[in-house]
């Protein structure tokens, strides 16, 4: 597994949040998250770039940005970091082109479950009392899942199912996820 920063779900003037989570490998613990509110594409883009350059910095360039473009919001998002030159990558949580096309109903069933493949083979993620470890946290084990008719697909739990809960979208969790859309290898 090479770097990767991933954002997800990008949502303008909503009432979830826009996360860039950094994993390089099956580290998903040494640099935080970053959780923005009500930013517009412009400014979430900025975020992001930052972060990136961030990165550069330590001399260690991610090899991709996994972008949610989900719900259309996110394209902007793409476009704006795909212009100035970055590595991007949408992600469209109802694609079904991924691998596993028999065991997972769309792209969203599909990362979370290579993420809770990655929990089980020692991803390491932020401790529960640490800043966004509770958070994490409650993202990756409040989601329910079932089964399509037939048994046969899994399938997620809907934002809205969960919010009829009571539950908060699980942004965090998306934004981990994200970054299991595509392989990627590090040139860094």
């Amino acid at each position: 597994d090479g770097a990767a920063e991933a954002l997800s779900p990008p949502r303008r003037m909503g009432l979830d949040d826009s996360v860039v989570w950094p994993r390089r490998g099956r580290d998903a613990r040494s640099f935080e998250p970053v959780a923005v509110h009500g930013f517009d594409s412009v400014e979430v883009a900025g975020v992001v770039i930052e972060r990136f350059r961030y990165f550069e910095l330590l001399g260690t360039r991610p090899a991709m940005i996994f972008v949610d473009v989900t719900g259309g919001y996110g394209g902007g998002v793409l476009d704006q970091l795909r212009s100035l030159g970055y590595p991007v990558h949408g992600v469209e949580f109802a694609s079904t082109k991924f691998a596993d096309k028999h065991l997972y109903r769309f792209m969203s069933d599909y990362i979370w479950g290579k993420t809770r493949d990655a929990i089980r083979e020692g991803l390491a993620l932020p401790a529960r009392n640490s800043k966004y470890g509770e958070r994490i946290y409650a993202d990756l084990t409040q989601r329910e899942y079932g089964f399509m008719v037939g048994g046969q697909k899994i399938h997620l739990e809907s934002k809205d199912r969960m919010k009829e809960r009571g539950l908060p979208s699980p942004d965090f969790g998306d934004a981990l996820a994200v970054t299991y859309a595509a392989e990627v290898l590090s040139l860094s």
